[in-house]
């Protein structure tokens, strides 16, 4: 599954439509812009997901819902943000929290605190494959 931040109005991939389509075409994911469902909705959709990629934040989380006894929660992060997230999947030992740290491409923050959560992300192509072949993570 691949959690799309499309929607939003800060902290997207700004190469987005590149890295959507090689996940769909190469690695068989689905994308969802859980803005669209509700609660109950995003539990259901999360409980048979094997990985979960998205931009690192609450989306992630929703990893805790899957039902599998095993599911990697793929985070794209930039190098300064905050471990918060990682430490929250720390008490599901289903969930195995993968980073990929990538470069702010946009920043878009008024103090420096506020800068992992304002600004935009771009993913090279080649870091995504190299992280997702080092999480085991194989092509379709």
């Amino acid at each position: 599954i691949y959690i799309s931040r499309k929607k939003a109005i800060r902290r997207f991939l700004v190469n987005e439509k590149e890295v959507q389509h090689v996940l769909e075409s190469e690695y068989g994911f689905k994308t969802y812009y859980m803005e669209d469902y509700n609660l109950m909705e995003k539990i259901q959709i999360m409980t048979t997901a094997r990985v979960v990629l998205s931009i690192d934040g609450t989306s992630i989380i929703n990893a805790i819902f899957s039902k599998q006894r095993h599911i990697k929660a793929v985070a794209i992060r930039p190098y300064d943000f905050t471990e918060a997230v990682g430490i929250a999947l720390a008490p599901f030992q289903h969930v195995e929290y993968l980073p990929i740290v990538v470069p702010i491409a946009h920043e878009k923050y008024e103090d420096y605190e506020g800068r992992w959560y304002t600004s935009d992300l771009f993913l090279p192509i080649s870091l995504l494959k190299q992280k997702l072949n080092k999480y085991n993570i194989s092509p379709i």
